[in-house]
């Protein structure tokens, strides 16, 4: 900070920076009150974040959805015109220890939604669509070979255009609607859900939520739950990029 203001030393002041060198020198006091403010305040919200407390506060406003019941399941192997949709998250781009495409793979949320996918496939025989694009190769080509290779389950659909929420959702339900399905059991991260749900129903898919990966923070006592940790800080990252894109898509999308 000492660098923004006159130096008294030997030598003369140094240059101000260029935004500043308009403003009235008498402003300079406040202007360093509010950047320490926003200093303070900055690192409050992290260290707020890094609470399992307040985590878990954050992410019950998210995940509004309930798990899959098992007796659904049966209900749902019966109804015809039903797809599974599972939806990508990201990549690992350096991954040589697995064969083409591109020596890449699935990240590990990507993953835990394949694992619910693929439980929910074996259990209802019902068709799968992978969705998520941003290749090559895209998402949607890494998520088949991961079904294909660990699972052993092919989809009968890839969707690998999209570059978000949104686009699955639009770019899926166009695939869908041509083979004639209007039901989907929308497959993805608890905390993604809520946004996700609001994109397919915005593109005419009936949505049957199959939530996964739940995410409650360990909070065993007062202690616990205000002591800071970095897993909580990441998954809190997760949650404030779910905030987000809820009031981004509703400015931008209506839903």
């Amino acid at each position: 900070m000492r660098a923004w203001f006159p130096s008294h030393r030997r030598g003369g002041a140094k240059p101000l920076p260029r935004p500043l060198r308009a403003t009235p020198p008498a402003l300079f006091p406040a202007i360093r009150r509010l950047f320490h403010a926003a200093l303070i305040l900055g690192f409050a919200a992290v260290l707020a974040a890094s609470m399992p407390a307040t985590s878990g506060l954050i992410f019950r406003s998210l995940e509004i959805y309930p798990p899959m019941d098992s007796s659904r399941l049966s209900m749902l192997a019966s109804e015809p015109a039903t797809a599974i949709v599972i939806l990508a998250a990201g990549r690992r781009n350096y991954a040589p220890e697995f064969a083409p495409p591109g020596h890449q793979t699935v990240d590990a949320l990507t993953l835990e939604r394949l694992r619910y996918g693929a439980y929910l496939a074996r259990r209802t025989h019902i068709p799968v669509l992978v969705s998520g694009g941003l290749g090559p190769p895209s998402l949607a080509e890494l998520m088949a070979a991961t079904l294909q290779t660990d699972y052993g389950i092919t989809p009968k659909w890839r969707e690998g255009e999209s570059r978000n929420t949104a686009e699955n959702a639009i770019f899926s339900s166009a695939i869908l609607r041509r083979s004639g399905v209007r039901h989907v059991i929308l497959v993805t991260h608890a905390w993604h859900m809520k946004r996700a749900v609001a994109a397919f129903a915005a593109n005419g898919l009936d949505i049957t939520p199959a939530p996964t990966a739940f995410y409650r923070p360990d909070a065993g006592g007062l202690w616990s739950a205000i002591t800071p940790g970095l897993g909580t800080l990441r998954m809190s990252g997760y949650a404030a990029h779910e905030i987000a894109g809820l009031v981004w898509y509703k400015l931008k999308y209506g839903y």
